[in-house]
């Protein structure tokens, strides 16, 4: 027991991890190093975090720090507002150690202060204020824009320090892409189509603040008032009606732009929209924490993300890289291994979860863990969800009306394909006092398990969250140290006691026996799979082999060659290919269906063979969803500010067969025709 002086050298602080209206955003790092600055000599003896709490009887709690510390606390008063101040959020005595009065936390707690002024507080209508403006200046950005550089190291966008070919900059523009293929194009620019080492994926968000679109009337009073200016400059009014980049990136025209007001314009490269940034400050990284006094800073990252960090050629995809940079600063390099080892295991773990979700299970609280399990095997552990949860009709849909179990898992799989669940399920893990077994004592994300593997998903992350016997005789200055600790008390994959199931009929709990938990990460590992452009090579489940006919002028054929395509026939898609060359190779195929296939096309020639195109995609059935995810990215995001919908339908389907062919397929078919990408044997047909 502490004597009276040791209890005064003690001073627990309760300090919000909210800022604004974003939830969870201060991490232990940034609280850590705040208290250190305004404590100096003070030593942190424990920190834990409190889930919030939205429903109590003093109203709700935020997500909340409970730092512990020992030393001198000096004048209190003043620290605590310096430390206030320092965080934007309240720094709040836990308990007054000095007369042991208990001292509550929350968004009123500074009136609650005991002896401590609540005029030595951050009010919650000064966080809040801030926290408006931030919102508010973050709400003028839009997301999920990508920008590919063969640099790793860029901190604000200046086109003129490319290390691109000269060719290739626009020395007044930044641009970027709804399209993460069409931006890992330009990861390297040299003839061999190798990636330099460091080439980087950025994932931004833009201001497109005044946008110039050559579809509008607006726009194209810009192009008569350019013209009209720079009567030298007419012949390229055709190609900015068009919005042809060789026209638009003309850089009279680009002056004009910037001239007339304008932050952003639409162009059009290879058949994709994109978007030219005139001003770097209108570019945000994916985790920057849009402080609207550094808005006229044109270091994108200027946020908790920092740099993102150098990889290899055929490294970790820009999401990934930069989420894994966030983790180190925040959480160590042993942190950013965990990650690393979980991106490895569990694929497309990066848009599975918010990037929130995943830095909270990485960067969170010391005393927890990750593991990697199926996520069908989530109720062996936690108790099962029992018959009429599954049978239920009322589950509330997004558009007001109700729907049974499967229409929920199906819309928590959309989540989690479109922008990431908000959480990482977990497990709560105990052992009772004199059992020589831990046990499962408590668990959250049953629904989202189901819904994971109702989606096909082989793996996905789920968090370790101990109770107290495993958790406050263990030390927790640090995550590796509590996990050593836990390792060396149950080991890294115990036998633990499931929670029990539940039997309806007689209302009681049914015990179940021992079963091995999953690894707890301690250590990390590298990343593998990854291949050149950082795509992840994954089995294809949905890959088809189809027997076909292929008709032909040549009478010798052992082998469909994509390089000969528009030797037989050309037309509309020879022209639509020629903005896609990637995509220009291929070979096309009747689907051999005996007396039902179709009649071919004339002219392709009376020489008749047969073969097996494998590992094809369905694109008639689509069970991946490609048809959707083409048509997102075929849509103008300017027109789609106002809430319109402009798909070009060339270009969905040159999305499409880049979908198609990114993810792995040697080819694709509707059920009557289908086409390959590599060469594919044939043999004369009867």
């Amino acid at each position: 027991m502490p004597n009276l002086a040791q209890m005064k050298a003690l001073l627990s602080l309760n300090i919000g991890r909210d800022v604004g209206k974003a939830a969870n955003v201060l991490s232990n790092a940034e609280i850590e190093a705040a208290i250190k600055a305004r404590f100096p000599g003070a030593k942190i003896t424990a920190h834990d975090v409190i889930p919030a709490q939205p429903g109590t009887k003093f109203g709700p709690f935020e997500s909340t720090s409970r730092v512990t510390l020992q030393g001198a606390p000096g004048s209190l008063n003043d620290r605590l507002f310096g430390l206030s101040q320092d965080l934007k959020q309240q720094a709040i005595p836990g308990i007054n150690h000095s007369t042991n009065e208990a001292v509550l936390a929350g968004p009123q707690a500074a009136d609650w202060g005991s002896e401590f002024s609540k005029s030595h507080f951050v009010h919650p209508g000064d966080q809040t204020a801030f926290g408006n403006r931030q919102e508010d200046f973050k709400n003028q950005f839009t997301g999920g824009f990508y920008h590919g550089s063969p640099a790793n190291n860029i901190e604000a966008f200046d086109p003129t320090k490319s290390a691109k070919d000269p060719m290739y900059i626009t020395p007044k523009a930044t641009f970027v892409t709804r399209d993460p293929e069409f931006a890992e194009s330009f990861l390297s620019m040299n003839n061999s189509g190798k990636m330099k080492t460091g080439s980087t994926m950025y994932p931004v968000s833009v201001n497109l603040g005044q946008h110039w679109h050559p579809n509008t009337p607006e726009g194209q009073q810009v192009i008569s008032d350019f013209v009209e200016k720079y009567p030298k400059r007419a012949g390229l009014e055709k190609g900015l009606n068009r919005g042809d980049w060789t026209a638009i990136e003309n850089s009279d025209f680009l002056t004009h732009l910037k001239d007339t007001g304008h932050d952003t314009f639409h162009v059009m490269e290879g058949g994709i929209p994109n978007v030219g940034v005139l001003k770097p400050e209108n570019i945000r990284g994916k985790f920057a924490e849009f402080n609207p006094d550094e808005a006229a800073n044109p270091d994108f990252m200027k946020a908790e993300g920092g740099v993102v960090e150098s990889h290899a050629a055929g490294g970790k995809v820009g999401m990934l890289a930069e989420l894994m940079q966030l983790v180190k600063q925040q959480g160590g390099s042993g942190a950013a291994k965990r990650l690393e080892r979980a991106a490895d295991l569990v694929p497309n773990l990066e848009n599975k979860f918010q990037p929130q979700a995943l830095k909270s299970a990485f960067t969170g609280d010391n005393a927890s863990a990750v593991m990697v399990m199926p996520p069908n095997d989530f109720q062996k552990f936690a108790t099962p969800l029992p018959t009429h949860h599954k049978e239920w009709g009322g589950f509330t849909m997004p558009d007001g009306s109700k729907g049974d179990y499967q229409d929920y898992l199906n819309l928590l799989g959309q989540y989690s394909k479109q922008g990431g669940l908000e959480s990482v399920p977990y497990l709560q893990l105990d052992q009772k006092t004199g059992s020589y077994f831990p046990n499962i004592a408590g668990h959250e994300g049953r629904n989202r398990s189901d819904a994971l593997a109702k989606l096909g998903d082989q793996s996905s992350l789920v968090q370790m969250m101990p109770r107290a016997n495993l958790r406050e005789s263990l030390p927790r200055r640090s995550q590796e140290e509590y996990l050593d600790a836990l390792h060396e008390k149950i080991g890294s994959k115990p036998m633990v006691t499931p929670e029990p199931d539940f039997n309806p009929e007689t209302g009681k709990d049914i015990s179940r026996g021992l079963i091995q938990l999953p690894e707890m990460f301690a250590k990390g590992g590298s990343i593998q799979g990854y291949q050149v452009g950082g795509a992840i090579k994954k089995a294809l489940k949905f890959a088809e082999d189809v027997p076909f006919l292929h008709y032909s002028n040549k009478p010798s054929l052992t082998s469909l060659e994509p390089g000969m395509y528009g030797t037989g026939i050309k037309g509309a898609e020879a022209a639509r290919l020629k903005d896609a060359p990637e995509l220009r190779p291929r070979s096309y195929f009747y689907v051999d269906k005996g007396g039902d296939t179709m009649r071919p096309e004339q002219g392709l020639g009376n020489q008749k063979y047969q073969g097996t195109a494998s590992g094809v995609y369905n694109l008639a059935e689509d069970p991946e969803g490609f048809h959707a995810i083409a048509k997102s990215r075929a849509l103008d995001p300017y027109m789609m500010s106002f809430g319109r919908e402009m798909v070009d339908p060339a270009v969905k389907a040159t999305e499409l067969e880049r979908l198609i062919k990114g993810a792995g397929y040697e080819g694709y078919h509707t059920g009557d025709v289908g086409l390959m990408f590599n060469p594919t044997p044939v043999s004369k047909a009867p």
